[in-house]
C-alpha cells in the first residue's frame, strides 16, 4: 500500500509494498529529467509505467494494460505543477496546493489541508493507517 504527496515544495513518500502478509520496503518515487514521478499500484505495473516515462512518454506507447483493473497510477511534479496520470497518458492537472495517492491519501489530505509539509502528510498517514509505513523518501522542488 501507499501514500504520496505532492506539494509545491516536495514530493514525499512511504517504502511500504504488501504481499498477502508479507511487507516488503521500495522505492516510489523518481527523478526523470526534470520530473519527479511518485508511482501507487502494483509494483510491477510502477516499474512499467516508470519505463514509459524514462523512454519519453510518448502517446504511442502507452502501455496497453492500464485500462484494466489493476494498474498504476503516478503523480508527477513538472515546472512548478502537479500532473496525475491515472489509466490513460493524458494528465490531469491538479489544480489545489497539494495532492496525495495512494491508500493514506485521506489522512494524508487532512493533515496537507491543515498546513502539513509532505513529510509531514506521509507522516500522518504512517501513523494513522495500517497499510503505510517505512521510511519517508523525499524530493525537494524548489
Amino acid at each position: 500500500m501507499t501514500i504520496i504527496v505532492w506539494t509545491p515544495e516536495a514530493m514525499a513518500a512511504d517504502r511500504l509494498s504488501t504481499r498477502g502478509d508479507t511487507n516488503y520496503y521500495l522505492r516510489k518515487l523518481w527523478r526523470v529529467g526534470n520530473e519527479v514521478i511518485g508511482l501507487a499500484g502494483g509494483s510491477d505495473y510502477c516499474v512499467a509505467l516508470l519505463a514509459w516515462f524514462q523512454a519519453g512518454a510518448q502517446l504511442e506507447d502507452w502501455p496497453r494494460w492500464q485500462d484494466k483493473d489493476d494498474y498504476a497510477i503516478a503523480l508527477v511534479a513538472r515546472h512548478g505543477r502537479c500532473f496525475l496520470y491515472d489509466r490513460t497518458p493524458y494528465p490531469i492537472e491538479i489544480l489545489q496546493d497539494f495532492c496525495a495517492i495512494g491508500s493514506g491519501r485521506e489522512v494524508a489530505l487532512g493533515a496537507l489541508s491543515q498546513g502539513a509539509s509532505a513529510v509531514d502528510a506521509v507522516t500522518s498517514a504512517i501513523i494513522w493507517t495500517n497499510t503505510c509505513g517505512g521510511i519517508i523518501d523525499r524530493e525537494a522542488l524548489v
